[in-house]
């Protein structure tokens, strides 16, 4: 399976819809909103937003 990691806490709200959906287009099985790394981490907010731009099919 494929994971895509986007780090959202460097990112716009537009910029992670474009990004979630694209790894969508690009047949991620994941998308995930951080590696752990960039300061800010994951938000409820951003888990909120990126599965909206993806629908429930994708994990």
């Amino acid at each position: 399976s494929c994971k895509v990691i986007i780090e959202t806490a460097l990112l716009t709200d537009e910029e992670k819809v474009v990004a979630s959906r694209l790894a969508q287009r690009a047949k991620a099985h994941f998308v995930k909103t951080s590696t752990g790394y960039a300061p800010g981490g994951a938000t409820v907010y951003d888990v909120a937003l990126m599965r909206e731009a993806v629908g429930p099919d994708m994990g």
